[in-house]
């Protein structure tokens, strides 16, 4: 099926193709659908901000597509019914509930919703003075978590509504999911030097007693006699050998206390490695605590990663997800990764993007989308563990119910790191349970 689509404001026409871009080659129905912009000769069309007769027609309303765009703290949401479905528009005045589709026209501009979502707009306009420390942005200034919209991917959904109400049949798909963990520091105990530093944390941090140091001690004991394992040497069952979507990064330098904690020419490292190459992992590269504003970091940590490897390294996801625009996807971009998988929260679970999906992220400097997919991190361990309040019933209950309205239309991505389960104590085996739970419904 292929559409013309006539636009009557064409200033900002790489920015509307890149829209339709994104629409075509979408997971729900990629390669059934084309858009031209110069074919009139076609017999379906849908205009976009005009008036001319059309098959659809879709308003422009020139809020963000415009040479003096609203703040993204002045827009707001609304709702529309189609099929089932509720859909989420960025607009700027409030209205009732509506149908999405009146007589073959569209009732909000579908357009710079979209591109509001992909692009990450409103985190090229957030200044530093309104990021907190990590840099992603006070959830204040997001639009989706300010209007509790975090665990509904809001793009998908419309993008799936748009290609149905202009006729396209696509079955509902499955979500799909893919697994990936980040190694931060391959084990706890390395040494006497971490064995002090691990035990000043116990008595200093946690405020935990003797029983706790006698149990750290032990442990430390026992590895050195080879009776005991490190506790964040989790990969021999970390690692999952099904055929799934998985990928695991290392990290392969630093300059802060924030890295560090190992050698990636190691031969602990080369064996975790090893360990993932067997299982059927991808490997990336996590870059470190600064790298995401320091190219030349970030250049020398990717080829100390590819000489270990013996191959070039395309798959990144930065430390701490720490992501700026348009600094970090920039470096990326130059740096020739081809998948990038940092956009998510760090304090809850949900779709930054309002996708699950992969896809390519718009640059503003050359109105032209960057040739690296980011594919983005749904459901971070941490990120569940904290906005429950570590209580396991609520995090077991969160989590089935995220993943129960999420059956259809997008993708998760899960993050577990090897290192969690020790740090979460006494409640390892339920985090555990929750991972095992995790696997078998990928596996479903």
């Amino acid at each position: 099926m292929e559409f013309f689509v006539h636009i009557e404001d064409r200033t900002f026409i790489r920015r509307i193709q890149y829209v339709f871009d994104f629409i075509a080659g979408h997971p729900t129905c990629a390669g059934k659908i084309s858009f031209s912009f110069s074919n009139t000769n076609l017999a379906q069309a849908i205009s976009y901000g005009s008036k001319n007769q059309a098959d659809f027609s879709i308003p422009a309303q020139k809020l963000l597509f415009s040479e003096h765009p609203l703040h993204p703290n002045q827009f707001i949401t609304n709702t529309y019914a189609f099929q089932g479905l509720t859909l989420y528009s960025v607009e700027n005045k409030k209205k009732e509930n509506q149908e999405f589709l009146i007589q073959n026209q569209f009732s909000f501009d579908i357009i710079e919703t979209i591109f509001f979502h992909i692009s990450r707009y409103e985190e090229h306009i957030i200044q530093p003075d309104m990021k907190e420390n990590w840099g992603l942005g006070y959830i204040e200034n997001h639009f989706i978590p300010r209007n509790n919209l975090a665990e509904i991917p809001v793009v998908d959904h419309l993008v799936f509504a748009f290609l149905q109400a202009i006729g396209l049949e696509c079955s509902k798909p499955k979500t799909s999911y893919r697994l990936t963990h980040d190694v931060d520091n391959p084990i706890k105990l390395p040494s006497l030097y971490k064995l002090i530093k691990a035990s000043g944390r116990l008595l200093l941090v946690e405020k935990k007693g003797l029983s706790a140091q006698r149990e750290l001690f032990k442990t430390y004991f026992g590895i050195k006699r080879g009776t005991t394992k490190d506790p964040y040497d989790t990969f021999d069952w970390l690692f999952r050998r099904e055929k799934i979507e998985k990928v695991v990064y290392f990290m392969a330098g630093g300059i802060t206390k924030f890295d560090n904690f190992y050698q990636i020419d190691s031969p602990i490292a080369r064996r975790i490695i090893k360990q993932a190459r067997e299982s059927g992992y991808k490997i990336g590269l996590h870059p470190s605590y600064e790298a995401y504003a320091n190219e030349a970091l970030y250049k020398k940590e990717k080829e100390v990663l590819e000489k270990v490897l013996e191959e070039k390294v395309t798959l990144a996801r930065q430390h701490y997800l720490r992501f700026q625009f348009p600094e970090t996807a920039k470096i990326i971009d130059n740096q020739g990764i081809v998948e990038d998988s940092t956009l998510g929260y760090r304090d809850m679970i949900g779709f930054r993007c309002g996708t699950g999906f992969g896809f390519r992220l718009y640059n503003f400097e050359k109105e032209e989308a960057y040739n690296f997919t980011e594919v983005p991190l749904v459901i971070m361990e941490w990120s569940l563990i904290e906005q429950d309040d570590y209580d396991f019933e609520k995090i077991k209950a969160h989590l089935a119910s995220f993943l129960e309205k999420n059956q259809y239309l997008t993708k998760v991505t899960f993050l577990f790191h090897n290192s969690i389960f020790d740090q979460m104590g006494k409640e390892l085996p339920k985090l555990k349970k929750l991972y095992q739970i995790i696997i078998k419904h990928i596996l479903n």
